[in-house]
């Protein structure tokens, strides 16, 4: 009996042979290609829209009452101002502070103990200023004062930032001041007053540079609806004197800020009010004025007089 053959191995299939795409299918390939990167692109694109639109709509244009584009604000990477918020806050507040203290000090003594009253005003000054003080109270005034037995004091009413970089804030002070000497008897006599004081930061000290009367401080750098507000500030309160009579003018003559949030903001305004034409008198106008933001814009809300608030 014959042994059985071994089993063949299989032989593999035959791969079926795939047709070599014609000439017309492979240009339609290539379209397809083609117009998948198209619409790729044209994807990029409308994200990179999107995001300018995005970017856009943060720069927001702001207008006062009379339609005019006033001031408009850039996105930042690092410090996003809002509405009319002051840049710097804190570094606001520190020189309203010092600035309030430091007036006070130069402007208050009594003939019985000027030398205390020159020692504390040397502490909280420097330079030019500092060394017109020493001769003030060193000198003529020092004399004038021990004769009239005088006694200075100074009462701060309302106060305002002005230009304020890192290192030096100009502030507006609207004050009282009140004499005591031999011609004003015992009650003495007490008269508004608007100063403009300089300081420069020296380390942890805020020291006065200059100090002159009702100059205009400027405004702070704040978000860029400050402007605006400010400027509905100034026209509210020219309009609310001019009312008061006829043949009256009034001018917006210094400007600080008092208070300043995205929404609201309170105005120190020192204006001049002149009446008559032939011989016009003029008289100074102190107020605080606030300021809303509205649907139609930046609207005045209160106007305090500073000097019959009290």
């Amino acid at each position: 009996m014959s042994e059985p053959e071994p089993p063949r191995p299989a032989r593999p299939r035959p791969r079926p042979a795939v047709p070599r795409p014609s000439r017309t299918a492979r240009l339609h390939g290539e379209r397809v290609v083609r117009r998948r990167r198209r619409l790729r692109l044209l994807a990029a694109l409308v994200v990179v829209c999107v995001l300018g639109v995005a970017a856009a709509l943060t720069v927001q244009h702001y207008t006062h009452r009379s339609g005019k584009p006033q001031a408009k604000q850039s996105s930042s990477p690092t410090v996003r101002l809002v509405g009319a918020t002051l840049a710097d806050p804190a570094a606001a507040s520190a020189y309203l502070a010092a600035a309030a203290s430091d007036v006070t000090v130069v402007s208050s003594y009594d003939y019985r103990d000027l030398d205390s009253a020159l020692n504390a005003g040397l502490a909280v000054t420097t330079g030019s200023y500092q060394a017109a003080f020493r001769a003030a109270l060193t000198g003529s005034l020092a004399a004038a004062a021990r004769q009239a037995r005088a006694v200075h004091t100074f009462e701060v009413q309302q106060i305002g930032i002005g230009a304020m970089t890192s290192h030096q804030a100009t502030v507006l002070v609207f004050g009282r001041q009140t004499v005591v000497d031999d011609t004003t008897g015992p009650g003495g006599s007490t008269s508004p007053v608007s100063l403009t004081v300089t300081l420069v930061r020296d380390g942890a000290q805020y020291l006065i540079s200059e100090l002159v009367s009702g100059a205009d401080p400027g405004l702070p750098a704040a978000g860029p609806e400050l402007d605006t507000a400010a400027a509905a500030a100034r026209a509210a309160l020219v309009d609310a004197l001019q009312k008061t009579g006829t043949g009256l003018t009034a001018t917006v003559t210094a400007q600080a800020v008092a208070n300043a949030a995205a929404t609201t903001v309170t105005m120190l305004l020192l204006a001049q009010v002149t009446r008559g034409s032939g011989s016009p008198t003029a008289a100074p106008a102190r107020y605080a004025v606030t300021v809303n933001r509205t649907d139609t814009g930046w609207v005045a809300t209160q106007l305090t007089n500073v000097d019959a608030s009290g």
